[in-house]
């Protein structure tokens, strides 16, 4: 299971909000999760960083952002300054319990949103954690979904300690699937958020090495090599940016790709462990339940049983 010991499950809000056209909302860096689901009409996502994608969000489309990077919500692609507002009165406003009163405009928006404060910024700055699910992803999209519906329709009377704690841990299992979307779709190469930020470029090097090549033999001294640096050295820099070592979060990539592969169910486990880097069925299931607590092989059959059902 993952560990989300960063997250701030006390202090969590959602709510809903209307827009009528022309509107905008930029988000400054902050330190939490910030959810948004188009409920009605269409919305535009542009992060500050140019070079990534502007996409246009439709009725039922989910995003989740997470890492330390500023973007704008708005009606249009280019929204006209004057129609953006600072997304902390937003947030302010699910903090106070504010109720948004539904707006009657023909270019009427409705948005879902959602506000989970983070202890600490886990990998922001590295690479901007962005989980978009459209319907078109299918049930990990439909998941996401139940959960939102499940914490909206609790959070109003989520004032006690038991109901408090069923919001906590709807939270959690959200996060879970936002962060689990980003994995699969990286592993797939299908994330149009994927892009090094961290002005470290040795350790962003590395990074892109590890994602773009983890079936490759990588040691801590062919990293540190492979990006100018000493063993010692890349290895402090690395835990300081990303609080791990290299070689355990090529572990993760590499189990994450491989979970990819067992849900597609084209390859063998023996085929998946070779395609994933281990050079043995019996070195990949020992990794595997390091880090998911499970056999490959007994994941494997939760994942046809479910889709028999």
């Amino acid at each position: 299971m993952a560990n989300f010991g960063y997250i701030n499950l006390d202090d969590i809000d959602y709510g809903t909000i209307h827009r009528n056209v022309p509107w905008g909302i930029h988000v400054e860096p902050r330190r939490m999760l910030a959810l948004f689901v188009v409920s009605r009409g269409k919305a535009w996502f542009q992060t500050d960083n140019k070079s990534l994608p502007r996409v246009e969000l439709g009725e039922g489309d989910i995003i989740g952002v997470s890492a330390g990077i500023g973007y704008t919500l708005s009606s249009e692609p280019e929204p006209a300054a004057a129609s953006i507002i600072d997304g902390r009165e937003i947030f302010e406003s699910l903090a106070r319990k504010t109720r948004h009163t539904p707006s009657t405009g023909e270019g009427d928006t409705e948005l879902v949103i959602g506000r989970v404060p983070l202890k600490k910024q886990v990998l922001a700055g590295i690479y901007p954690t962005i989980s978009l699910l459209t319907p078109r992803d299918g049930k990990p999209h439909l998941r996401t979904r139940n959960i939102i519906d499940m914490i909206i329709r609790d959070y109003a009377q989520a004032d006690g300690s038991p109901e408090r704690a069923i919001l906590k841990r709807l939270t959690e299992a959200l996060a879970i699937e936002l962060l689990t979307n980003v994995e699969r779709k990286r592993a797939r190469g299908e994330d149009r958020f994927w892009h090094p930020t961290t002005t470290d470029r040795s350790i962003s090097s590395a990074l892109d090495l590890l994602h773009q090549n983890p079936q490759e033999d990588w040691t801590l001294e062919r990293l540190a090599q492979a990006v100018g640096l000493s063993r010692s050295v890349f290895a402090e820099r690395f835990r300081n940016i990303t609080g791990g070592t290299p070689i355990s979060y090529l572990t993760s990539i590499r189990i994450n790709r491989a979970i990819i592969l067992i849900e597609e169910g084209a390859l063998s486990l023996s085929e998946i462990a070779f395609a994933t880097g281990y050079m043995s069925e019996a070195a990949f299931s020992r990794a595997f339940v390091r880090e998911k607590g499970i056999t490959p092989g007994r994941f494997r059959s939760s994942i046809l049983k479910d889709a028999a059902q």
